[in-house]
């Protein structure tokens, strides 16, 4: 037997009645049962059917018995039940067409409902695509305006460091502006001082006559003795100390007439400790100015070296070296010779110390007035000439040097420029 599923029947009513169609079609395989075959077919309608019987066990040996119809067919007893359960598969079948064309009204509202919030849900789709377009367009104003605000920080800072650096300079000047003061109240407590000296000294003098050859010799001992004490006390400040000079004037003049303010033990005293601490610090200054040597020495011999070995670099004598970067005209100079040229003076660290020839200021001088060997070089060139001289301790100051200019062991660079020769 076949059996239709209930999907079939939801989708129309006519295949429920097809079934019942072919129900009756189907054979029945009742082998051995009196008047019905394989091939033999139930009668369509189950009134047609027998009644059950009401006690079949004791119908046992009749069962192969028809029992008339109310058509006058006849059905087997044994088949009633089977028929009977198909009718109620029937009847069963039947109930659920119903329910389902009940139901069916129901489905479509629901394809309604679906539809609707389908358009519901497109309408929110569009307007959360409008939602998420303004909030990218916010992100896109909020991004701006933390540019701009970057931008602002930038210049805020900017205007920072300028206020910062206005306030440096500001201090800077005030400074250098407490610096000039102090620099000023200084010069002129010293120049109250020189006019006091100047005073003293007019006040000393103003008597006293210089007519006769003895007064002239007397007043010539007492310059050459004021030279004395004047080159002590500049030694002295040059040594970190640094005397009065109405004081040390006072004490000279109460010397001179045995006037003393203070006993011979205090003058023995005072002297002993400064005479001490100047040559405490005399020693520190030979130190000092003895590395300053060993230092120069050996810049010197290797600048002196490297010298030597660059391309036109003559060797006069040893300890001079020269080289000429422009020929000079004419006759060749004399020791003699008064000559204008320009001269810069340079030490093997490059420090000028004659800054006067790279500045143009010319001066005219002799040959012979100026070192030796820079005589010797000048000599063999002509007006017009432009030298460079390299010359060794030994051919410059020595092992003394200048005293604030020179350094001891010091090699010396001398660039010079003769412009033109002076007639005789």
């Amino acid at each position: 037997m076949h059996i239709l599923s209930c999907r079939t029947f939801r989708k129309t009513g006519v295949a429920l009645l097809a079934a019942f169609a072919v129900l009756p079609a189907l054979p029945l395989r009742a082998q051995g049962v009196t008047g019905y075959t394989f091939t033999d077919e139930l009668p369509t309608d189950a009134s047609a059917l027998p009644a059950a019987p009401q006690k079949p066990w004791l119908h046992r040996r009749s069962a192969k018995k028809t029992v008339p119809s109310a058509g006058g067919a006849s059905l087997p007893a044994v088949l009633l039940p089977q028929v009977q359960a198909l009718q109620a598969q029937v009847d069963a079948l039947t109930l659920k067409l119903k329910q389902v064309n009940q139901t069916a009204p129901s489905l479509a509202e629901m394809k309604q409902q679906v539809a609707d919030l389908n358009i519901q849900l497109a309408g929110r789709d569009s307007a959360l695509a409008e939602m998420k377009q303004q909030l990218a367009d916010r992100d896109g104003m909020v991004a701006d305006l933390k540019q701009q605000l970057a931008g602002r920080d930038s210049t805020l800072a900017e205007m920072e460091r300028q206020v910062a650096d206005r306030s440096t300079g500001a201090t800077t000047l005030k400074q250098q502006v407490t610096n000039l003061k102090q620099q000023l109240a200084t010069e002129k407590e010293a120049r109250a001082e020189q006019t006091e000296e100047l005073l003293a000294l007019k006040r000393m003098t103003a008597d006293v006559p210089l007519d006769t050859p003895e007064q002239k010799q007397a007043y010539a001992s007492g310059v050459a003795f004021a030279d004395m004490v004047t080159r002590s006390l500049q030694m002295q400040k040059s040594l970190g100390t640094e005397q009065p000079v109405d004081t040390v004037l006072a004490g000279i003049t109460d010397a001179m007439k045995h006037r003393f303010r203070l006993n011979s033990e205090q003058i023995k005293t005072l002297n002993g400790k400064l005479y001490a601490r100047l040559e405490a610090r005399m020693k520190e200054q030979q130190a000092k100015a003895a590395q300053e040597k060993a230092a120069q020495e050996k810049a010197g011999a290797d600048w002196y070296a490297r010298y030597r070995k660059q391309a036109g670099v003559k060797e006069l004598r040893p300890g001079v070296l020269y080289r000429v970067i422009r020929p000079g005209k004419g006759a060749p100079l004399k020791g003699d010779s008064t000559v204008d040229l320009l001269l810069t003076g340079a030490l093997s660290d490059g420090y000028l110390f004659d800054d006067s020839g790279l500045k143009g200021r010319v001066q005219r001088l002799k040959p012979e007035d100026i070192l030796p060997a820079l005589t010797d070089v000048l000599t063999t060139q002509r007006a017009g000439c432009h030298v460079e001289v390299l010359l060794s301790p030994s051919q410059a100051f020595g092992d003394e040097g200048v005293p604030g200019m020179i350094p001891g062991g010091a090699t010396l660079k001398f660039d010079i420029q003769v412009q033109k020769k002076q007639p005789h």
